[in-house]
């Protein structure tokens, strides 16, 4: 059953919970699409993934880079999936461009190539938690199963 894991992070802590997660879906041979809301932080998250570790190289690329469909890892700015990725990130999804991705995605159900989404994000405003809100509910009718967490002051994840 496709699943979407929602984690609600302390700002500063949003880059290191979605390398965590990039690493933790590669290690389990799962390909990934990282969707971000611009090209700046698409290059960032492409170089923070080259420090990320010292024990290991990530392998990624982004938009920017060839041969995306041997890319284990995309990073993206556009919805796209070069590298045939059965795991989709979304990081703060809260932003309008966001909203009109996902509802053609979900409308035409495209999406449900994704068995797993997991959505990223550390905004504490009302608006926001209502955005991810409709998001999940969509995913919800469509047929994903939602977990969601919360990020607690000592680092640790809180399902809600």
């Amino acid at each position: 059953m496709a699943q979407c894991s929602v984690y609600h992070t302390m700002h500063n802590a949003i880059e290191k919970t979605v390398c965590i997660l990039v690493e933790k879906c590669y290690h389990s041979n799962l390909k990934v699409v990282v969707l971000m809301s611009n090209l700046d932080q698409q290059e960032h998250l492409n170089k923070l993934l080259w420090t990320y570790s010292q024990k290991q190289f990530i392998p990624h690329g982004s938009k920017l880079d060839p041969l995306p469909y041997l890319q284990p890892v995309y990073i993206t700015d556009e919805f796209m999936n070069p590298n045939q990725a059965t795991v989709l990130m979304l990081v703060e999804p809260v932003a309008s461009q966001f909203a009109a991705i996902l509802d053609a995605q979900i409308a035409d159900h495209s999406i449900l190539k994704f068995i797993r989404i997991c959505i990223i994000y550390s905004d504490t405003e009302q608006q926001a938690t209502a955005n991810i809100q409709k998001i999940t509910t969509s995913l919800a009718n469509i047929g994903y199963t939602i977990e969601i967490y919360t990020q607690s002051a000592n680092g640790n994840w809180v399902a809600i």
